[in-house]
């Protein structure tokens, strides 16, 4: 194994589709914008200003406005495993990474080491693009890195049309073999008794990880010879139906709302901002983007494993806890939803966070579109907060963070504050996947220039502060202030988080379908 070790650092740019080239969306320039553009928003009574910023500009360019900033303090490794090798080139690949391909990513925080939790990734781009090392993924991996303390690997698989689906499945399982023996700077261990182990992955990086988890469901000798299960997987807006034929595909499609006549109130971009053609042309489009990805076998898009919206019962008894974050205007949406509530059917833990308004792979978006105040999109964060509260809780205690009900997922819808524009960008009813209230709600925001300010990450909700955090020095020195301050402030709070208590019952009955 040859491999080398960047501590990343500072912001690397970088900018391009994770979404299918015949999907209709727009060409040109991303708008910059401006302070007075900024302040001139038209729904801050409706919508985030962050959002209304960023509908604005990805209505503009889809492929713009993807985070640019590493998580501090965050390693990133790259590996060269014997067999992985590959060739972009003109003729057979549509990626701009061209050339020699098949060097892995390891994202890991500094005092990462061979008991650390492990987490296999496998990226969108519809199979067609990307790399664990372009397309926004070191920066969205080095954030989950931080948040969880995990040693994430990133794989380079062969896109297609050079792979295929089977192809890029047999690449995910011999990098999860792998992974299950080897950890961070050369490390290795007994690949039985080696730490907890997931997948995870986005769009049809997502359907791909989701593949892999029923493939081992149905062979499960295929990893550690049957000796080694996965702990658990997380998806965002994972495209798993290769058919392309769920109802949003119509109900979610892209329309700018304007009056002619009324022009001062503003354009309103609703639908999916990503995919923006008309519902026959994305579905079309959509389709025979899968079709290359399963080889032009028109039997492989209702394939229960390739396709794994159509999985069966016996592939999903027994498998392990999901977690799924989806937007709620995306064509795909459906293609999380129905699965998440056929996996909970079959008694699987499953958690699905709907979040009004956003749009494909939110979560790569965490930096606001780059918006002029540097304020992030509090869904985004969201996304990667509960996710590392899944992922974390699984890895210490073996089981997912307040399980959910058998038969059902535990589902959670998730909206802007009304009336709370104006750059504030907060949720309304925020909680933890437990369903505790989150008092603090500035934590989804609290961003020093593009990235969370390390208290903020350590004094979420869900767990302790992230490896390579603070000195101990530091964590007294905060205790005692709080300590000082407490006192004080305890008659007052109290009142605050009885009121927030209450407003968080009435408000769960509606909210939580889970």
């Amino acid at each position: 194994m040859a491999a080398s070790l960047i501590l990343l650092a500072g912001a690397l740019v970088i900018g391009s589709a994770i979404g299918s080239p015949s999907a209709g969306s727009a060409t040109g320039s991303p708008s910059t914008g401006s302070p007075s553009a900024w302040h001139d928003e038209k729904f801050q009574n409706l919508i985030s200003q962050v959002s209304e910023w960023c509908y604005d500009k990805l209505s503009k360019d889809s492929e713009c406005c993807m985070d640019e900033q590493m998580a501090p303090g965050i390693i990133m490794e790259k590996v060269d495993r014997e067999g992985t090798n590959w060739t972009c080139d003109d003729e057979v690949c549509y990626d701009k990474k061209k050339g020699a391909r098949g060097t892995d990513a390891l994202y890991y925080p500094k005092g990462a080491d061979v008991y650390s939790p492990r987490l296999l990734y496998v990226h969108g781009g519809s199979w067609y693009y990307g790399s664990p090392f372009t397309t926004g993924y070191p920066q969205l991996l080095s954030r989950l890195a931080h948040l969880t303390g995990f040693v994430i690997m990133a794989i380079d698989y062969p896109l297609a049309p050079v792979g295929k689906a089977w192809q890029i499945v047999d690449h995910t399982l011999a990098a999860l073999n792998w992974l299950a023996a080897n950890g961070p700077v050369g490390s290795s261990n007994d690949p039985v008794h080696g730490p907890p182990l997931f997948i995870g992955g986005d769009s049809s990086g997502g359907g791909s990880a989701m593949a892999t988890l029923l493939t081992l469901q149905k062979h499960p000798d295929l990893l550690v010879g049957g000796s080694k299960k996965l702990a658990g997987g997380f998806f965002y807006s994972p495209w798993t139906n290769l058919k392309c034929n769920t109802p949003e595909y119509y109900s979610h499609a892209y329309a700018k709302v304007v009056n002619p006549f009324l022009k001062d109130l503003g354009e309103a971009h609703v639908g999916d901002l990503m995919f923006n053609g008309h519902p026959s042309e994305n579905a079309e489009a959509f389709q025979g983007n899968a079709l290359e990805y399963v080889g032009h076998n028109k039997s492989l898009l209702m394939d229960p494993i390739f396709s794994p919206f159509y999985a069966t019962e016996e592939l999903l008894r027994g498998a392990p806890p999901m977690y799924f974050a989806v937007g709620g205007s995306e064509s795909i949406e459906g293609d999380s939803t129905i699965l998440a509530q056929k996996a909970a059917m079959m008694n699987v833990p499953v958690y699905l966070d709907i979040y009004d308004g956003m749009w494909h792979v939110f979560p790569m978006y965490t930096e606001g579109c780059q918006n002029p105040e540097g304020n992030a999109l509090w869904t985004a964060v969201s996304a990667q907060r509960r996710t590392a509260h899944f992922l974390k809780s699984i890895a210490s205690d073996g089981v997912p963070p307040c399980p959910p009900l058998w038969g059902r997922p535990a589902t959670w819808l998730h909206y802007s504050e009304a009336g709370k524009g104006q750059g504030e960008n907060l949720e309304w009813f925020p909680s933890n996947l437990c369903g505790e209230p989150i008092v603090d709600k500035g934590q989804d925001t609290h961003w020093t220039r593009g990235y969370p300010t390390q208290q903020a990450l350590a004094v979420s909700m869900f767990g302790s502060e992230p490896s390579g955090g603070f000195s101990l020095a530091f964590m007294i020195g905060a205790c005692t202030t709080v300590s000082l301050l407490g006192y004080g402030l305890h008659v007052a709070q109290v009142r605050r988080l009885r009121a927030t208590l209450r407003k968080y019952r009435e408000a769960h009955a509606l909210l939580s379908i889970g």
